[in-house]
C-alpha cells in the first residue's frame, strides 16, 4: 500500500491564454466599432440641423456685434471637429476594398516627417531600412496607420527627443518599428488605449481616435499590432502586416 512513485505532469498554457486575450479584445473592439459607427449615423442628423440654423442665424441677425461674430465662427469650428470625427469613425468600419498600389516605404515616411516638420524642431528622427522596400497597400490605410503612429510619438515627447523608425520584411510580411524616448504609457493606460475617445491629453487636445483609427486599419488587412512602454523611457509599437513586399528598381 505504500506510493513508490509519483507522476507529476506539467503543461504550458501560456500560448493558449495570449490567444484567449487577443480573441476577447478583438471581440471587445468590434463590438465598440460597430458602437462608435452607430452613435457617429445617429449624431450626424442633428449635427446638420445645427448647422444649418447657424447658418440662417448667422445671415438673419443684422448689426452683429464682433462678439457675436466670434460665437458664430465658434459654432461652426465646433460643427467641423464633430464632423471631422464622425467621418473618422465611419472611415474606420468601412471593409478596406480601397485601391491598392505599390507604394516605396521610405518616401513615404519622409513625407509624412515632412508634414510634421514645425513640431519636429528639437526631435531627431532616424530611418533604418531598405530603401527601395516597397509594398502593396492602399495608400488611404497606409497613411492612416503611419501618420496617426508618428504624430502619437511626436506628442509623446516633452522636450528634445528621438524618433526611431525600422522596418523590413520577414517571412514575406512587412514590418514596421516606430520608437520614441517620451514619457511612456502608464500600465493602466495600455489596455484601453486603443480604444477610441480614450486619451491622456489635457481636454481639447485630442480626439482619442488616433490609435483606434490605427488598430482598425491594422485588423482589416488581417495585421498585427503590439506595444511595450516603460515610464519616462519611451514607447515602440510593432506592426506586422500580411502584404505583398518586393525590392523596387533601386534596389535590384
Amino acid at each position: 500500500g505504500k506510493k513508490q512513485k509519483i507522476l507529476v505532469v506539467f503543461r504550458d498554457i501560456t500560448r493558449e491564454l495570449l490567444n484567449e486575450k487577443k480573441l476577447f479584445h478583438a471581440n471587445k473592439m468590434a463590438a465598440i466599432g460597430q458602437l462608435a459607427a452607430g452613435m457617429a449615423h445617429e449624431i450626424r442628423n442633428p449635427l446638420g440641423l445645427i448647422r444649418t440654423y447657424n447658418y440662417i442665424l448667422k445671415n438673419n441677425v443684422n448689426n452683429k456685434s464682433k462678439k457675436m461674430e466670434k460665437h458664430f465662427e465658434e459654432i461652426e469650428k465646433a460643427i467641423e471637429k464633430i464632423s471631422r470625427i464622425i467621418d473618422d469613425l465611419l472611415n474606420t468600419s468601412h471593409s478596406g476594398n480601397e485601391q491598392k498600389e505599390w507604394t516605396n516605404i521610405n518616401d513615404y515616411l519622409k513625407r509624412i516627417f515632412s508634414l510634421h516638420e514645425n513640431l519636429m524642431e528639437n526631435i531627431n528622427w532616424t530611418i533604418t531600412g531598405d530603401k527601395s522596400l516597397e509594398v502593396y497597400i492602399s495608400k488611404d490605410v497606409l497613411e492612416h496607420i503611419l501618420f496617426n503612429l508618428i504624430s502619437n510619438a511626436v506628442d509623446a515627447i516633452e522636450k528634445e527627443g528621438k524618433i526611431k523608425i525600422d522596418y523590413g520584411s520577414k517571412n514575406e510580411n512587412f514590418y514596421i518599428n516606430i520608437k520614441d524616448n517620451g514619457k511612456g504609457i502608464k500600465d493602466d493606460d495600455l489596455d484601453n488605449i486603443f480604444n477610441p475617445f480614450f486619451t491622456t491629453k489635457s481636454p481639447g487636445e485630442g480626439t482619442g481616435l488616433g490609435l483606434y483609427i490605427v488598430y482598425t486599419e491594422v485588423e482589416k488587412i488581417n495585421g498585427e499590432i503590439n506595444v511595450k512602454s516603460e515610464k519616462n523611457q519611451g514607447t515602440v509599437f510593432k506592426i506586422t502586416l500580411k502584404v505583398e513586399v518586393r525590392r523596387g528598381k533601386n534596389g535590384i
